[in-house]
C-alpha cells in the first residue's frame, strides 16, 4: 500500500473517530476512483451509512467486501448487521453462518446469529449461541442482556434473573439490565 494510501485511510479513520459519517463517504468515493477495490474503504463507508441508517445503501457497499474478500470473517459480520437491520433475516442468519465459518469465535458474529435466531424464533439455537460468546466473552453486556431475554422467552426466568445478576454485579449502572430485571424480579418492600 502507498504511502498517500495509507494517509487517506488514516485520514478516514480519524474521520470515523470523530462521528464525521457523511465527510468519511464523500471522501472514500473520491478514494475509490483511484483504488476501485480496497476492500478496508468499502468497509467504511458502509458502516457510515449504519451511523447514518442508511441501511440500504450500506448494504450495497458491506456486499461488496463479502464479495472482494469473502474469507474476511468481520466483512461477513457487518453485512450481517445491516441485512438484520433490514429485516432481512434469512439473508443475515447466512451471512452470520459465513463469518463463524470463517472464526468460530468471533463474538460480534456470536451475537448477532443468535439475535437472528431468536427473530426466527429458535430460542434454544439462540441461547447457544450467547452462552458460546459469553465463555469466549464473560464480560459481553449485550450478550448477557440477549441471553437473558432468551431465557425469558423460553419461561426460564430463573436463569434469566442470575443472568442479569451476574452483569449487574460487575456494572451496577446499567439501565437496560435494570430495567430488565424489574420486569421479572418482585422487589420486597
Amino acid at each position: 500500500m502507498s504511502t498517500s494510501s495509507q494517509n487517506s485511510l488514516q485520514q478516514l479513520q480519524t474521520l470515523f473517530q470523530h462521528q464525521k459519517f457523511e465527510d468519511i463517504i464523500k471522501q472514500s468515493k473520491i478514494y475509490l476512483k483511484t483504488n476501485p477495490k480496497n476492500i478496508d474503504v468499502f468497509s467504511i463507508i458502509g458502516v457510515a451509512h449504519v451511523r447514518l441508517r442508511q441501511f440500504d445503501q450500506a448494504k450495497r457497499y458491506l456486499e461488496k467486501v463479502t464479495k472482494l474478500a469473502p474469507r474476511l470473517p468481520s466483512g461477513w459480520n457487518n453485512y450481517g448487521n445491516v441485512l438484520a437491520s433490514l429485516g432481512e433475516t434469512h439473508a443475515a442468519k447466512m451471512a452470520y453462518k459465513q463469518a463463524l465459518a470463517l472464526n468460530p469465535d468471533y463474538p460480534d458474529a456470536l451475537n448477532g446469529y443468535g439475535n437472528v435466531l431468536m427473530d426466527l424464533g429458535l430460542i434454544q439455537d439462540a441461547i447457544v449461541s450467547y452462552q458460546k460468546l459469553l465463555k469466549l466473552n464473560p464480560d459481553h453486556p449485550e450478550g448477557q442482556i440477549n441471553l437473558a431475554q432468551a431465557f425469558i422467552a423460553q419461561g426460564e426466568f430463573d436463569h434469566a434473573k442470575s443472568e442479569f445478576q451476574r452483569l449487574l454485579s460487575k456494572n451496577p449502572r446499567h439501565a437496560e439490565a435494570h430495567q430488565q430485571f424489574s420486569r421479572i424480579h418482585r422487589y420486597q418492600d
